[in-house]
């Protein structure tokens, strides 16, 4: 027997897979109408790896491809599946690989169906993380040199070559995920690879955005968006290092006046609650901050210096005329612009001067944090009245202030702030629970909150009714102004300070009600999984306004319309699904030919051209082949073009990589005249293959995803196709932890994918992702757990190395048959003319629910469950199987090797490199080319299951009274209950399990009749265990013979114990019953006595 040795097996097939071309799949068509010498194109018919490679099918007058035909018949055996591609700002580690690893699993189950599988993969590469990220390492920043060296391990001679977006990229993309990826056995298409950057790929996003412009869906305006401070430029979520989640919020201004020096002033205090103005009591600021007085928009305000920036962002004129320290404006009386009421500024130092204004209102009546601070400032005045005297602040008038109630409601007492701290037993402001006190009192408010009287018009008017129309009024009046923050903080991935601003941008309008009502189709129509994040899709597309999709610079797209802009890079990546079934081939088509009629005609077919030349063969574009299908991964054309600076350089850091100069030697320059007809007709090829591929059948994907990147893709994808080639499912990843907390690249708190695959093996790693949790759920990546997995997957290999040994000398193997002989087509057919004993029949049967259990999960991605059932649950049948059985038997023997066969194919999309080679040993093809199992109907046998789970539970019993006893048994008795007692069980299972209804049948028996109080106790004993079997198991045990079960399990029994088994029944002449225990038994709970 080989010792399992995972790095010799797992690099052996990585080679083979890479010099077969194993998952570069490509169209089939039927040829029949098309013919073999015609070409519209001087392109020549080129071959991959696969043989003869057509870029098209037939397109019919009414515009649809053959492949949409098919599709639309039911004909097409397709499977597209898809992942975000990645960013390669920095390297892959282990949080990353269960969401490329999950995927491969659905792509190769569904090849093992006999599906054609794409399943490709590319890089994201737009926006300014990654020319941060290099902005970063030549300033040999030193966080960011330790997460180059010490985390991602990268050497030192390699940081020339970084030096540029593109080649920092580009090493991350080689060195960590590529390889990452190649190590763990994804089964990606690597021809298709592009990043976007590349130029074929901006004019793809080129022809998006025209397109919408011209629908309308975008429009340029002044909104807010989120700015940048540090880059200059708007951001979006995939920009974002820290809140993420932040939302835009509209602040109302509340316009108190206060006097500075001799100058009258506006002292403005934001609040989400205008409501409650007139319930304030004094105001709040930093003593330690800087505040300024400034001329904002011809008005005299007294704000913190860092709100200087933000109003200028927001489309304010602001003008800093004088500074002043915080404790300068401590003491100062501001007046309600509502009320007339003057109150005090206290000094706080809870106040974020970098939050809104910097200046707060108390409203302690209604705000328990406010009730809080200002009970703290009351006992402070009490105990240290210097420090306020120190301000010009009375202490004695501190003392004296009192909450304000404004508003009352039911549950709380006439200061609603007071009850809530009170019944919560709040003493300070640093009690964690203050926060969520004070959220539940805000929401109890807004919903059933009435203003008292002095609110005149607006008086007993519920909050949730009446605030908008107040503010509004107040606005109206002069009281009031706005602006807009955060609900938190946010931070650029440069590291800078991102903050509200209102700017003239181009935006899409998500907001459009068509476009809106065509996206909920797509999501109504989606298999959503799990289906609770339908409702999360539902949900955002309702709060989607509009987004803003470009930036000042970057890598990526130019606006095209106005170059001076770069389209963002959640907006860049959301029908590039799409490009993937064409990339390969692309490259050929010089990049000037891919304008917008290139792919009007590749995704709208004849119908979407004007004027379409005569010389355009829509009849049979399928001759037609535009580009070769790249079938070595090294040939793969990606960019490596730096457009952020306005310079193009040629990356030469990876001998792999095609440069765009060679790309434009195999395009445009060979082909300068390509014609306007040329043209039409590769697109027009080219739709084949994406009509062929699409739609997206399951796209795999983070749950942080859903609110943008996975609802866009569904607008677009509304919106630029047709129904038929909306995408089809959406699978959501949860989050990986290691050694439960949150992995942190900058921490160093990652485990690198070739690392742990060096350690265990990329088999073990696989496994562990994929079985630890449900796609959906958060895992935690333990050592201590991934090491017993990979002990596992070891016993595994080995003891079936063993059985195929022993099947090789019984000439049962490929090997053992080279001499002309023919293997089995099938599993079950090892079966034919064997001599299987009952216990060999339940495992067969067994193995029919576990190929059942598994395809149901793998169809609902439920990668946990179906690698549960095959591996872990299916093992405790086998160690049960292998005590029960005299394995050296030859139908033993057959069926050990058809459930070996059987599992090897089952678990082939979860640990492929092991499976293809002990299924190969075994049959002399690799799992992954073998049909995936299906249920032998023949070998499902309900009555076997049920007779040796009653053998099972027998042993348990005996065993539980061995140990209670503490004895060693000679002799064992096992007494089955009388036929009487099986009559009132048939009774049971004729009234469905309904005690009364079974009392009703066993009483209209004389014979049972006669026996009463006996009948009525066993009906109630046997319909509770009725209770737990459902109909059709209640009906196979009235069929088994039970007491032929236990007889045929008496040579295992006496094995098992080491004693004398007899099996008697409880009415039998000759029974013998040394401890009177036969009249306890009832059905399938048999009487046992132990001498």
């Amino acid at each position: 027997m080989t010792e399992y040795d995972p790095q010799e097996i797992e690099q052996e097939w990585r080679e083979r897979w890479q010099e077969s071309g194993t998952y570069q799949p490509d169209p089939t068509f039927d040829s029949e109408s098309r013919t073999d010498t015609e070409s519209a194109t001087d392109a020549e018919s080129e071959t991959d790896a696969e043989g003869e490679t057509d870029a098209g099918g037939e397109t019919g007058t009414d515009g649809k491809t053959d492949t949409e035909t098919r599709a639309e018949t039911g004909d097409s055996q397709t499977t597209f599946v898809t992942v975000p591609y990645p960013y390669p700002n920095g390297g892959m580690h282990i949080g990353h690989c269960r969401t490329y690893t999950v995927p491969d699993v659905y792509a190769r189950y569904r090849r093992q169906q006999g599906d054609e599988v794409l399943f490709p993969m590319a890089w994201h590469v737009t926006g300014t993380p990654i020319i941060g990220a290099v902005e970063r390492m030549e300033k040999r920043e030193p966080q960011q040199m330790s997460i180059l060296r010490d985390t991602y391990n990268v050497p030192e001679a390699e940081f020339d070559g970084m030096s540029t977006p593109m080649g920092f990229a580009d090493y991350f993309i080689e060195e960590h995920y590529k390889y990452g990826m190649q190590q763990l056995g994804l089964s990606v298409d690597w021809r298709r690879e592009f990043t976007t950057n590349d130029d074929r790929y901006s004019k793809f996003v080129t022809w998006q955005y025209e397109t919408l412009r011209e629908r309308g869906l975008l429009e340029k305006g002044l909104h807010p968006v989120k700015y940048c401070t540090n880059e200059e430029q708007p951001v979006t979520t995939h920009d974002i290092l820290e809140g993420e989640e932040a939302e835009f919020q509209e602040y109302t201004l509340i316009r108190f006046e206060t006097t500075v020096g001799d100058e009258d002033v506006i002292a403005p205090m934001a609040t989400l609650r205008p409501e409650t103005v007139r319930g304030v009591t004094n105001a709040y600021v930093d003593p330690e901050a800087t505040y300024v007085v400034a001329t904002v928009d011809g008005e005299s305000w007294l704000i913190s210096e860092t709100a200087v920036r933000k109003f200028r962002l927001q489309e304010r004129s602001v003008t800093v005329e004088s500074t002043l320290a915080g404790e300068e404006v401590v003491g100062a009386e501001v007046t309600n612009p509502v009320t007339g009421d003057s109150v005090p500024i206290l000094p706080a130092e809870f106040v974020d001067a970098e939050n809104a204004t910097g200046v707060v209102m108390s409203v302690p009546a209604h705000s328990p944090d406010d009730y809080v601070a200002l009970q703290e400032a009351q006992a402070d005045a009490e105990d240290h009245p210097e420090r306020f005297a120190d301000y010009g602040l009375d202490p004695e008038r501190v003392q004296a202030i009192e909450p304000d109630p404004i508003l009352s409601i039911e549950g709380y007492g006439e200061v609603p702030a007071k009850s809530a701290v009170e019944e919560a037993g709040i003493q300070s402001s640093d009690d964690p629970e203050l926060h969520e006190v004070t959220a539940e009192l805000y929401n109890a408010e807004f919903h059933r909150g009435r203003l008292h009287e002095s609110y005149g018009e607006f008086a007993n008017g519920l909050v949730e009714e009446v605030r908008d129309d107040f503010k509004a009024q107040g606005v109206a009046a002069g009281h009031f102004d706005t602006m807009q923050e955060f609900s938190e903080e946010v931070v650029c991935r440069c590291g800078g300070d991102v903050e509200v601003a209102k700017q003239d941008t181009w935006f899409l309008r998500y907001n459009d009600e068509d476009w809106k009502a065509k996206t909920k189709r797509v999501i109504e129509g989606l298999d959503a999984i799990p289906e609770n994040t339908r409702s999360q899709y539902v949900d955002t597309v309702d709060w989607l306004n509009e987004w803003p999709c470009i930036r000042n610079y970057g890598l990526g797209t130019d606006l095209p319309w106005d170059p001076n802009f770069v389209i963002e890079p959640l907006s860049d990546s959301t029908i590039y699904m799409s490009y993937y079934t064409v990339a390969h081939r692309i490259r050929a088509v010089p990049v000037d030919a891919l304008d917008g009629e290139f792919f009007d005609a590749m995704f709208y077919g004849p119908d979407g051209v004007d004027d379409l030349p005569d010389a355009v063969d829509t009849d049979d574009p399928a001759e037609l082949l535009v580009g070769e299908a790249v079938d070595d991964a090294a040939d793969t054309d990606r960019a490596v073009t730096d457009t952020a600076g306005g310079e193009t350089e040629t990356d030469e850091t990876s001998a792999e990589t095609e440069t765009d100069e060679t790309s434009a030697e195999a395009g445009t320059e060979e082909t300068p005249d390509y014609t306007r007809a040329e043209k039409l007709e590769t697109a027009l090829a080219l739709r084949e293959e994406w009509a062929y591929w699409y739609p997206v059948d399951y796209r795999f994907s983070g749950n942080d995803l859903i609110e943008n990147h996975l609802t866009f893709y569904q607008y677009h994808h509304a919106e630029l196709f047709e129904e038929s080639a909306w995408p089809q499912g959406i699978v959501i990843m949860g989050m990986g932890l290691l050694e439960g907390e949150a992995m942190s690249s900058s921490a160093g708190h990652v485990v690198l994918p070739g690392e742990a695959v060096s350690e265990y093996g990329a088999d073990t790693v696989r496994f562990f992702l994929l079985n630890a949790a449900e796609p959906w759920e958060d895992y935690n990546w333990r050592g201590e757990a991934v090491s017993s997995v990979n002990d596992q997957i070891g016993r595994f290999y080995e003891r079936a190395s063993r059985t195929i040994e022993r099947a090789r000398e019984a000439g049962l193997t490929e090997a053992a048959v080279a001499d002309g002989g023919a293997l089995p087509t099938s599993p079950s057919e090892r079966l034919l003319d064997a001599d299987l004993e009952p216990v060999d029949e339940w495992l067969l049967s067994r193995l029919q629910s576990t190929v059942e259990t598994a395809t149901e999960a793998l169809e609902r991605a439920e990668t946990r469950t179906a690698s549960q059932a095959v591996f872990y649950n299916f093992d405790a049948d086998l160690r049960w199987y292998r005590r029960r059985a005299d394995t050296e038997r030859e139908g033993a023997r057959r069926t050990l090797l058809c459930v070996l066969e059987t599992r090897l194919r089952l678990l082939a999309p979860f640990v492929p490199f092991l499976t293809n080679e002990l299924h190969e040993e075994l049959t002399g093809v690799p799992a992954e080319e073998a049909d995936w199992p299906e249920p032998v109907a023949e070998l499902r046998t309900e009555t076997a299951e049920h007779r040796e789970q009653r053998i099972e539970t027998l042993t348990e019993d005996v065993r539980d009274i061995v140990d209670v006893t503490d004895k060693d048994p000679e002799t064992i008795h096992v007494y089955v209950a009388a036929d009487w007692k099986r009559d009132v069980f048939d009774a049971v299972v004729e009234a469905d399990g309904d005690a009364g209804d079974a009392m009703s049948v066993a009483m209209s028996d004389p014979d049972l009749r006669e026996r009463g109080d006996e009948v009525s106790d066993l009906v109630n004993d046997l319909a509770e265990f009725a209770r737990g079997v459902d109909d059709a198991d209640l009906a196979d045990l009235a069929e088994l013979d039970e007491r032929a079960t236990y007889e045929d399990a008496v040579d295992f029994l006496e094995r098992e114990f080491d004693a004398t088994v007899t099996v008697s029944g409880e009415t039998d002449d000759d029974i013998v019953d040394p401890g009177d225990k036969a009249g306890q038994a009832v059905p399938f709970r048999p009487a046992v006595y132990i001498e």
